[in-house]
């Protein structure tokens, strides 16, 4: 276990077998840099990524979700950037906004108890 990543321009992260459980924010902030993540996991009712302009990667995203309170965020948060993550949430609780996803100040999100996505792509094409 260890602390959540706060990546900048011009960061790049390639990590392997994440384990960030800290507290009640995203556990993954990309504000502009390139982020690469096989095998993630979070715990309790944190938001899982928010990449805002920057690229980010993540497969194999896991959520052992808690029971009692309603997390208030998406799991995944895309504004103006790229991401590409399947995931699954777990546990007894879960997430009712899973992805929400804002290009040219249009935000779109995905409400719905369903549990695993085999690939969620957010954002719009790399030039």
């Amino acid at each position: 276990m260890g602390p959540r990543l706060n990546v900048r321009f011009p960061q790049s992260v390639w990590a392997r077998q994440l384990n960030v459980e800290y507290g009640d924010t995203p556990q993954v902030e990309n504000h502009g840099g390139k982020v690469w993540i096989l095998g993630m996991k979070v715990e309790g009712h944190p938001s899982a990524l928010l990449n805002i302009g920057g690229i980010l990667e993540c497969y194999g995203l896991y959520a052992m979700v808690g029971g009692g309170e309603k997390p208030k965020s998406a799991f995944v948060e895309n504004r103006e950037g790229w991401t590409a993550v399947p995931f699954r949430c777990g546990g007894q609780g879960n997430f009712r906004t899973k992805v929400k996803d804002t290009w040219q100040g249009v935000g779109k999100q995905e409400d719905t108890w369903q549990r695993e996505f085999n690939l969620v792509i957010c954002g719009q094409p790399i030039e």
